[in-house]
């Protein structure tokens, strides 16, 4: 096609979406409608939004949240809980691609309301995933697309995303992708949250925007309200620091804080750059005097997790991504390690996948040489990546591989009886049933009239002491003895393991191959 004639084709194209659009019709390529409040859109990208009113073109708005929920109201558009006035928006993400209920895409969107229906279309190309798979480098395989003169279109459209993006500071355009959950208050009682930052704050939420100069703020909640002061505020609350860091709970955090209210409790929460994320966590989830090559796979491990729990919570609608404790991995704020530095610099936006999505990357401390295939209440349908067939034999010199357990009779009954009424005296305590693994799935408890049932995995959380899901135990004269193999859970990458065969000289590709068969490490764009 002649170039006078692909100009005289894209303007006719353009010139009738925007006469569909003033007539209140649906434009060409409209992907869903959707009508009542249940339905939406989840749109996640990695640098945030820029929203423009399609009528009103220097009327703009940037959101630094990586994700936006798109939800039918009665009277128009809303976006995360906020009704918008205008009728018709074009959505561009600040990244390369964007994704759209678990489809990734490049290009824009276009938002319409009418008569009270919401649409949407995709101006641009469907990817099958959002991640480069490193086996082949390139973008994974586009399973759509226009035709040659829509690339063309595209080009232009992605030419005027340019401009608007240039609009928009660097500063604003910071990767923010982890919410980490650091505070959670459940009742109506008061309490106070406490924040420090050398040259003040920003504060902002849907009212108003303003600077607090003070280094201290107090955030007072009381009765399911928020109270800067005396003056009550909206949720959601954010507070970015000026200095770049905040002071919360004896910890120092990059990134900015939200406090967010849902119908539980008032959530406290650190979003944070991906990168600064997994180094902070490889302080408590690693060893800093480790080679680097050890840490280049748990920094691999620790991102994989945090990227599939990201994943999973933002297509639940979660207000955050993980928790700062083991439930999901230990997060305690900036620190200095130079071997966990090079570690995730050297590894940066690496993680491991199977079939084109991130991985639940498990790992504990030492497996025992258990073979993780027997373990019985693990769906290994959802993650067959932990399902490996074979023993990890290499952490059996290590210090934790065995351990044992001794508590004194009366203290032990004590622990049990809270946790079960109807146990009187403990008079026997043996192992009732194993999975193939060899681990522990119930215990029997024989009290003074019965005999009573225990899990395995409730044991260990009762019992600091014990170790893992793989012991034995009996009760010998006025003592309980529990003696048992490996430190943890038993899934995924074995830590202790891992480091004997880095000494071996493998890689860190090797290690993660052995423990996570099946995955391909890939990359994100």
């Amino acid at each position: 096609m002649k170039k006078k004639h692909l100009i005289i084709f894209l303007f006719l194209y353009l010139f009738f979406i925007n006469a569909a659009a003033k007539k209140k019709q649906w434009p060409y390529g409209i992907l869903a409608q959707m009508q009542g409040r249940n339905a939406a859109w989840f749109i996640t990208t990695q640098n945030g939004f820029i929203i423009q009113d399609v009528n009103d073109k220097n009327k703009k708005r940037f959101i630094a949240e990586k994700a936006m929920h798109i939800t039918h109201h009665e009277k128009g558009i809303e976006i995360n809980g906020m009704l918008l006035a205008q009728k018709e928006l074009i959505i561009i993400p600040c990244s390369k691609l964007m994704t759209i209920n678990a489809s990734c895409y490049q290009g824009i969107a276009r938002v319409i309301y009418n008569k009270g229906v919401i649409g949407l279309q995709i101006i641009g190309l469907q990817h099958s995933s959002p991640y480069i798979n490193q086996n082949n480098f390139f973008l994974a395989t586009i399973v759509q697309s226009f035709n040659d003169t829509c690339h063309q279109s595209l080009k232009l459209l992605t030419t005027s995303m340019q401009k608007t993006l240039d609009m928009v500071s660097q500063q604003e355009l910071r990767m923010l992708d982890v919410r980490v959950l650091l505070s959670e208050h459940k009742s109506t009682k008061k309490k106070k949250w406490h924040f420090y930052s050398s040259k003040g704050f920003v504060l902002h939420n849907q009212a108003t925007k303003k600077k607090y100069w003070s280094p201290q703020l107090i955030v007072t909640l009381k009765k399911g309200k928020l109270y800067i002061g005396e003056a009550i505020c909206p949720f959601p609350l954010y507070l970015t620091p000026l200095d770049g860091t905040i002071l919360f709970n004896d910890a120092t955090y990059h990134g900015f804080f939200a406090i967010k209210k849902d119908k539980k409790s008032i959530q406290c929460i650190n979003h944070l750059d991906l990168e600064n994320y997994v180094f902070s966590v490889l302080r408590t989830e690693s060893w800093p005097g480790w080679p680097v090559e050890i840490n280049k796979a748990l920094a691999i491990a620790s991102r994989s997790y945090v990227i599939a729990q990201a994943i999973r919570a933002r297509k639940k609608g979660c207000l955050y991504d993980v928790k700062n404790t083991n439930e999901h991995q230990t997060y305690n704020g900036i620190h200095i390690s130079p071997i966990i530095k090079c570690a995730v610099e050297e590894t940066r936006g690496m993680f491991l996948g199977f079939n084109n999505e991130p991985i639940v990357a498990m790992f504990d401390s030492c497996c025992g040489g258990i073979i993780p295939a027997g373990i019985a209440d693990i769906d290994f349908k959802e993650a067959p990546y932990l399902a490996r067939d074979y023993a990890c034999t290499f952490c059996k010199d290590c210090k934790i591989y065995t351990w044992n357990a001794s508590y004194e009779h009366a203290i032990f009954e004590k622990l049990l009886q809270k946790e079960m009424q109807i146990l009187d005296r403990l008079k026997e305590v043996k192992i009732a049933k194993k999975d193939k693994a060899g681990l522990v799935s119930e215990v029997l408890y024989r009290g003074a009239k019965r005999w009573v049932t225990l899990s395995g995995k409730k044991l260990y959380s009762l019992f600091k002491d014990i170790k893992s899901f793989c012991f034995t135990i009996k009760k010998k004269g006025n003592n309980i003895l529990v003696n048992g193999r490996g430190f943890g859970h038993h899934l995924g990458l074995c830590q202790w393991g891992a480091r004997e065969m880095v000494r071996r000289g493998w890689d860190y590709k090797q290690v993660l191959q052995f423990y996570y068969p099946k995955t391909q490490l890939m990359h994100l764009v």
